[in-house]
């Protein structure tokens, strides 16, 4: 989240929603539904580099 905060500074929202039955189940996406990163669809953890710039990739082509 700080990640995408400091590349995109005051231009986007994040709705959390907890997952009551079970835990981890981290996905990143944009309004229109996309998603950019799903631990829960197999992608992992955002862990590396290359992930983290997938998703401001993809942040950054929704915003323009």
């Amino acid at each position: 989240r700080d990640a995408i905060e400091a590349a995109f500074p005051g231009k986007v929202e994040f709705a959390l929603a907890p997952t009551p039955t079970t835990s981890g189940w981290l996905e990143v996406s944009i309004v229109e539904g996309k998603v950019l990163h799903s631990k829960r669809g197999g992608m992992g953890y955002v862990n590396t580099p290359a992930k983290m710039e997938r998703i401001i990739k993809g942040v950054r082509e929704a915003l323009e």
